[in-house]
């Protein structure tokens, strides 16, 4: 049986590679042929599994009339590409087939009673054990009845948003493909996240199973997802260090993150191939203790692997390569610093705004609703707005947000719904998440504070839905908006502060919202260059280094807006500011602009 299994799936992964073939080159005859003949094939390895000899060698010797009916249907183009002979693989079938009737003793079968069948044979495929051998064994897959089923209800665990964000954290520490993490983690633990990845142990402690005493610093209250990507990195796998996430080597690390005890035995792993027609009892129940009536009611890996495909979460190449669908275009994994001095402003904006709600959905929010509910909606229609999906801003989740949502999930490549959960949520966010992470610079505070405001004007920092309004006004305001927020000095300190801490510094100046109070603790501590002192262009590039701040006179008394200066030139410098429109003061962006030296005094940072 397992030759005529190996000259099968040499069939299958021939007939693949002539199918993508007759696609690319246009031959749609030659294509559906060949998906017809695929199709027959991957159900007659099921069955070879499954069935007895007499029924096998059948089989076989259908098979191969439909490989001879294949053959004179494709086109000369599409049948040369095959990379074998296909008389010769012909030949090879015919043969089995003929040497399994020589062998046919109905007393050999040994039966095993099935929900969904009257009897399923014990005949057992010979294990893969080189990635061609895995990817053969994909292809021809088959799920056992319910087991579809069972399988697209784990689907849905993994692809949640919340679960999502965790493993994309996981990839991005480990490189460990998010998919991979999540099937491991439905694998071993269920998806507990308060269980160890490495063997389903709580993770109130080190775990106590093989592998013991891991992680080795561990401590209880620790985040999962350093307990994950320790269980990733360490071991003999190293999974960190895994360049070919190709399918064959896909599954052959999952298996192997298991254990190869069933290849040991000749038998077909259920941790991997559970729920098709590859297995049906017999499985390890611990460590080194093998029961060959045992059944596993858990969903194989390879089983999640193929719904994951089919629902486009992942793609496989002709080459076998797994291609995961795009992660959103924007780092939903960022992690405020705790112990940044902005965490308590940018968490209040970046937090989902309803822990105790799994989706904020059309219905929530309006007058009737609490105001943490409104308020909830409102942060969503404020960031629809910043992304350039209009809506109004008015506290209720009504058709128009409902619209705005998914406008953005489907320019994100995020599951089209239109509810926000978590990893909507964090899309909706990420520029802001992107804008106060650290930067790099030449370790001068001027220089740090140029890179932070390089990176805010990136991420286009502006007013939504009302004169001095929205996330970003409460960011540099320390969580005020409205009428009266003018925001160009919030702006500023905010900006300073960052750089500040990113030198691993204090705040050079007492932060203001008030430019005159800028002006009058420059003054103080003689900071201030006023534009008396600035007679020539020589003068003015000698005094004011890049990254110092300038401010607008109204009078000798009154200074109306502060921007930062990014270049000073001979008759001009550039600026980078807030709360303007290049022109005018209280103006809704941030913003590069020009400025001419009239009017115009200087507050250096130190």
């Amino acid at each position: 049986m397992s030759e005529a299994l190996n000259y099968l799936y040499n069939l299958i992964i021939q007939t693949n590679e002539a199918l993508e073939h007759a696609k690319k080159i246009g031959d749609q005859a030659s294509a559906a042929e060949l998906e017809s003949f695929l199709a027959t094939q991957r159900s007659a390895a099921a069955k070879l599994t499954l069935i007895n000899l007499a029924e096998a060698a059948a089989e076989l010797s259908e098979l191969v009339t439909s490989l001879e009916r294949s053959e004179r249907e494709m086109s000369e183009a599409t049948r040369s590409f095959f990379l074998g002979d296909l008389g010769e693989i012909r030949f090879g079938i015919e043969k089995a087939a003929a040497e399994l009737y020589e062998q046919v003793d109905p007393s050999k079968a040994v039966e095993a009673s099935d929900d969904s069948f009257s009897t399923i044979s014990m005949d057992v495929v010979p294990p893969p054990k080189e990635p061609a051998e895995y990817v053969a064994c994909f292809e021809a897959l088959e799920f056992r009845p319910t087991w579809r089923e069972k399988a697209d209800a784990l689907i849905a665990k993994i692809t949640r948003e919340d679960a999502i964000i965790r493993y994309l954290r996981v990839e991005e520490k480990t490189k460990v493909p998010w998919w991979f993490v999540g099937v491991l983690h439905i694998m071993e633990t269920s998806q507990r996240f308060n269980a160890h990845l490495h063997n389903g142990d709580p993770l109130s402690a080190k775990t106590v199973r093989v592998p013991s005493g891991r992680p080795i610093n561990w401590q209880a209250g620790m985040p999962w997802e350093l307990s994950a990507a320790d269980a990733l990195m360490n071991g003999s796998l190293r999974l960190h260090e895994v360049r070919d996430w190709s399918l064959g080597n896909t599954l052959m690390l999952m298996e192997h993150y298991n254990g190869f005890g069933y290849r040991k035995l000749n038998r077909m792993s259920p941790y991997l191939w559970n729920g098709s027609y590859y297995c049906y009892k017999g499985k390890f129940v611990s460590d080194s203790q093998f029961n060959p009536e045992a059944i596993s009611e858990q969903v194989g890996g390879a089983l999640l692997i193929h719904r994951l495909k089919d629902m486009e979460f992942i793609s496989i190449s002709s080459m076998s390569k797994v291609n995961s669908k795009p992660p959103p275009t924007l780092v939903s994994t960022k992690v405020v610093d705790k112990t940044s001095p902005l965490f308590k402003h940018a968490a209040a904006e970046l937090n989902f705004p309803l822990v105790e709600n799994y989706n904020i959905c059309m219905g929530m929010g309006g007058p009737k609703r609490k105001a943490k509910e409104r308020m909830a909606v409102q942060r969503i229609q404020e960031w629809c707005c910043i992304h350039g999906c209009r809506t109004s801003i008015d506290g209720d989740f009504g058709p128009s947000t409902k619209t705005a949502v998914k406008l953005f999930q489907q320019r994100n490549n995020l599951q089209i719904t239109g509810e926000v959960g978590h990893l909507t949520w964090s899309v909706l966010t990420a520029p802001m998440q992107y804008a106060i992470t650290p930067v790099e610079h030449n370790g001068s505070l001027n220089s740090a504070l140029l890179a932070v405001a390089n990176q805010h004007i990136k991420y286009v920092p502006r007013e939504v839905g009302g004169n001095n309004c929205g996330p970003w006004v409460r960011l540099y305001m320390e969580g005020k908006d409205g009428e009266i927020q003018r925001w160009c000095a919030g702006f500023v300190c905010t900006l300073v502060l960052q750089a500040a801490y990113n030198l691993g510094g204090a705040m050079p100046f007492a932060r203001q919202v008030s430019v005159d109070a800028l002006v009058k603790d420059a003054k103080n501590s003689g900071r201030f260059v006023a534009e008396t002192s600035l007679a020539d262009p020589v003068t003015r590039r000698s005094k004011i280094v890049p990254g110092s701040l300038f401010v607008i006179r109204k009078s000798t008394t009154d200074w109306t807006h502060v921007g930062i200066v990014t270049e000073v030139r001979d008759d001009h410098f550039l600026t980078i500011e807030g709360n303007t429109n290049g022109d005018n003061i209280d103006g809704g962006n941030a913003i590069f602009s020009t400025r001419g030296f009239t009017r115009r005094d200087f507050l250096l940072l130190t």
